[in-house]
């Protein structure tokens, strides 16, 4: 989790409190009261965490049900939840978080290939499968980076989108604005247009 999107200032911050509780356990440790400073250092870096989890609106990937999120992706997620059929199939970035909030399946993402799949006891036949669907949305996963493969889907056209369609019967295909195709559109924001196939 902590190397999503590369933020390694949290990870840094995580092991510099990680060093610093050590030396502190270590420093005190024949003092009776050990444990109740474990603990209240714990429920202290817990709070100071929430915290901050609570006021950092700032990346998609921060969900959290009680905070109000007003970004352009989550308009789009709510719209979708609140406008589409339950059993409709979107086609969206890989690195968007799309079926919490819009409880809509999903083609392929990103996170479709994790540990879940290796460790899946269908994963020899679920990985394969992956795989191609991130080749039909121009991704070579084994190869690509996270940004090219944003950049080859962006570039995705008709033809291959409904090559897509014919074969997985997807409902709606999701992109970064300015994108224009000649589909329908079935919603647009000021950031994202989706359009219904």
């Amino acid at each position: 989790v902590l190397f999503y999107y590369s933020n390694l200032k949290i990870l840094m911050g995580v092991l510099g409190l990680g060093l610093i509780l050590f030396l502190i356990v270590r420093k005190f440790k024949k003092n009776k009261n050990i444990e109740k400073m474990i603990m209240f250092g714990t429920l202290s870096f817990l709070i100071i965490m929430s915290i901050g989890a609570i006021t950092w609106k700032g990346l998609d990937h921060v969900n959290l049900p009680w905070v109000e999120d007003s970004s352009a992706w989550q308009n789009i997620r709510i719209w979708s939840k609140e406008n589409t059929p339950k059993d409709s199939l979107f086609v969206t970035r890989l690195d968007k978080n799309f079926r919490f909030y819009s409880e809509r399946s999903v083609f392929i993402t990103g996170k479709d290939m994790g540990l879940g799949a290796v460790l899946n006891p269908r994963g020899d036949e679920l990985i394969p499968e992956y795989l191609k669907r991130f080749n039909l949305i121009g991704c070579d996963y084994l190869k690509d980076e996270l940004v090219e493969c944003i950049e080859k889907y962006n570039l995705l056209n008709e033809e291959k989108i409904l090559k897509i369609k014919e074969e997985y019967g997807i409902d709606y295909i999701i992109f970064d604005k300015p994108k224009e195709l000649e589909f329908e559109i079935a919603y647009e924001n000021n950031r994202f247009i989706i359009y219904v196939l």
